[in-house]
């Protein structure tokens, strides 16, 4: 298989007779305006094909068949919006979703931002120490003598990552109901302090925007964000034993397996929470988190908009200018 542009002078079996050449009339079934300068051309056999992908605004929202587990759809997206921005979440009650993908969706902050290559066991920072403020000059990380040669002589490569600070490193003890801070106690950092002193971890992969993330099949850079959500944390089905409580008719409860597709989103959302890399402390598991955001008033620390597409009707602010938080309990929105 060969890859080339399409141009009138492209010589083709497709283009009708042999060796002549394809004629613009040709083109019409392969280009669709707008996007017709955005195809790919692939020749196979000799034939032409071209694929224009769409634009995304055409594409049906995947969403799976929550029937059987959500019963308010409205509360169910107030809630996740709450979460996504609550400071609660994070184990130090400041750190949320939203720290990292603040800016388009992704993170444009410049302090403490290096991971060394912590996920191939390096611990040694090349392009800036822990809680140093990158700037133009740390960048490229890969840094050629020619940038339009790429077998010219390398000047410079590092395996550091730039990617997001989350949280210190701290052993998770216990939540403290209606507390947004955990009881976690510290533990010394050998990789990200100053001066001995912890500074907040930064995660070893970059941060992506989360914006359209609905539209990719798994999710995380390695995709281990099944497609297929098991109701208890990110495998999916490659996690057999994953069951969540079922209410049957009598009253009674037991666990069964669920497989809730397309939903790697949800598989994401399981895992986060319990990342001492993202979230929490050292040890905390989704049912803790789960027992400490029960207890707290959503959003209890911001202000939300008065004109928030999704939280409007339930904040504060729209009945006491300045108040913060939402009306609602996460229990009620649960």
């Amino acid at each position: 298989m060969r890859t080339a542009r399409l141009t009138l002078k492209h010589r083709s079996a497709a283009a009708g007779a042999k060796g002549a050449p394809m004629r613009s009339s040709s083109l019409k079934r392969f280009a669709r305006p707008p996007l017709a300068s955005l195809a790919v051309v692939v020749l196979l056999r000799g034939t032409a094909v071209a694929e224009v992908p769409g634009a995304l605004g055409t594409v049906p929202v995947p969403k799976p068949n929550l029937a059987g587990f959500v019963r308010d759809e409205a509360a169910a997206v107030a809630l996740g919006k709450a979460l996504f921005w609550d400071m609660q979440l994070g184990s130090d009650g400041i750190q949320t979703c939203g720290s990292c993908h603040f800016h388009g969706g992704a993170d444009n902050r410049l302090k403490n931002q290096v991971n060394p290559g912590t996920l191939h066991a390096a611990t040694t920072f090349e392009v800036a120490k822990p809680n140093a403020t990158l700037t133009a000059a740390n960048f490229p990380l890969h840094k050629l003598a020619n940038v339009e040669d790429r077998l010219s002589k390398v000047l410079f490569d590092a395996d550091d990552v730039v990617s997001s600070q989350s949280v210190t490193l701290r052993k998770f003890n216990d939540v403290i109901p209606g507390q947004a801070e955990e009881n976690c106690t510290v533990t010394p950092d050998p990789i990200f302090n100053v001066g001995g002193v912890n500074v907040r971890r930064v995660q070893p992969r970059n941060t992506p925007t989360m914006i359209n993330a609905i539209f990719t099949f798994r999710n995380f850079w390695d995709g281990r964000a099944n497609a297929i959500f098991n109701g208890v944390d990110a495998f999916g089905p490659r996690n057999p034993n994953a069951r969540v409580l079922q209410v049957q008719a009598d009253g009674s409860v037991v666990p069964v397996s669920v497989a809730i597709f397309p939903a790697s989103l949800a598989s994401l959302a399981a895992a986060v929470p319990a990342s001492n890399f993202a979230l929490a402390c050292t040890g905390r598991t989704l049912n803790k988190f789960g027992k400490k955001m029960l207890s707290l008033t959503p959003l209890a620390k911001q202000w939300v908009d008065p004109t928030d597409s999704v939280l409007a009707p339930l904040a504060k602010s729209c009945r006491t200018p300045g108040a913060r938080g939402l009306t609602r309990s996460y229990v009620t929105l649960v």
